[in-house]
């Protein structure tokens, strides 16, 4: 599970989180918590199991 702060409109931000329990070829959906707001603020991805190794770390 994993969570940012409430963003405005025209704004953005990034999520970061532990993919150690995804699956391969599995899709995910992610939505907004505020009141109403998930049926129009939502969507899916396709985790596709490939790690990538940062620079420096």
């Amino acid at each position: 599970i994993a969570a940012t702060k409430v963003v405005g409109g025209g704004e953005s931000t990034t999520v970061k989180f532990s993919i150690a329990a995804l699956t391969q070829g599995a899709r995910y959906v992610f939505f907004c918590t505020s009141p109403g707001h998930s049926s129009v603020m939502r969507g899916q991805f396709l985790f596709g199991g490939t790690r990538v190794a940062q620079a420096g770390k």
